[in-house]
């Protein structure tokens, strides 16, 4: 019913008090839920999910502590989450930070520049040329991206600036952009699914560049996605993300039975000639 969290972890995500005057959590559960937690600070609708947005003010949090523990006893005694129990609450995670992906690396730039005489070698690698010589460059296809303004020109760019040679991977898709974090790069998990949801109902791709690093697949947004999928037919690609042991990598994944099974899987493209696929 309860979702732990890491105190380091909530500390390294500013959610201290020193930095923070309340808690920031999504609850799961029947609209009337949070009645059962009067002191909680109601946010946006997480519709995707069952879910709202909550803020867990500082000087409330003995009194919310005390009727979640309750809650647990009952569920506990019952042996399964009975509404009657929890008053129409079915989960309570917190909102954790998310962050931007980080910036192109200088190398990465320094390549590109270097390649400015040829058509760019990733689209060669992933068959690019080819797709477009059959009549494919994404024309009629819509295409949202979150927070990811190199992210639109990789997807749809003209290439007008160098002569066609950095043109888009789907030149003649439509984009729809949204923002999700704030002018730091920072936001909450309920901030990504509000974006998510808004994204999918005006768009059948959504690019997504941010992250709240490595999931087992239990988390609000990976549910939100994955019904997003199942009910909308949407196509969502995310960024790994460059928080991995060493400059240009990602973090490795647990290999953990996923709870969503609709979950689609995810492939990138190195900077060589080999290819390195990841599934989820």
């Amino acid at each position: 019913m309860v979702a732990s969290a890491n105190v380091t972890t909530l500390i390294k995500n500013g959610d201290d008090d020193a930095r923070r005057s309340f808690l920031p959590l999504i609850i799961q559960g029947r609209p009337s839920g949070l009645a059962a937690l009067p002191a909680l600070v109601r946010g946006f609708d997480l519709s995707s999910i069952g879910a709202v947005a909550a803020a867990e003010p500082r000087r409330a949090a003995v009194k919310v502590g005390r009727a979640l523990a309750a809650m647990a006893r009952s569920v506990a005694r019952a042996g399964q989450i009975r509404p009657h129990a929890t008053g129409g609450i079915g989960y309570v995670w917190p909102d954790r930070t998310i962050r931007v992906t980080g910036a192109v690396p200088a190398r990465v730039l320094a390549d590109i520049e270097a390649h400015r005489s040829v058509l760019d070698h990733n689209l060669v690698q992933i068959g690019a040329p080819v797709a477009w010589r059959t009549g494919d460059t994404g024309a009629g296809a819509k295409v949202a991206v979150l927070d990811g303004t190199f992210v639109a020109a990789l997807i749809a760019g003209t290439g007008r600036a160098a002569g066609g040679e950095r043109r888009g991977v789907a030149f003649g898709a439509r984009l729809v952009i949204g923002k999700v974090l704030d002018d730091q790069g920072f936001g909450q998990e309920s901030w990504a699914i509000a974006g998510v949801q808004w994204a999918a109902a005006h768009a059948r791709i959504v690019s997504m560049s941010f992250s709240s690093g490595p999931s087992n697949g239990y988390d609000p947004l990976s549910h939100a996605i994955n019904q997003l999928t199942t009910t909308r037919h949407v196509l969502f690609v995310a960024a790994a993300g460059n928080f991995g042991p060493n400059d240009e990598t990602v973090g490795s994944r647990q290999r953990l039975k996923p709870r969503w099974p609709s979950a689609p899987s995810t492939a990138g493209i190195g900077s060589r000639s080999s290819q390195a696929a990841a599934r989820s």
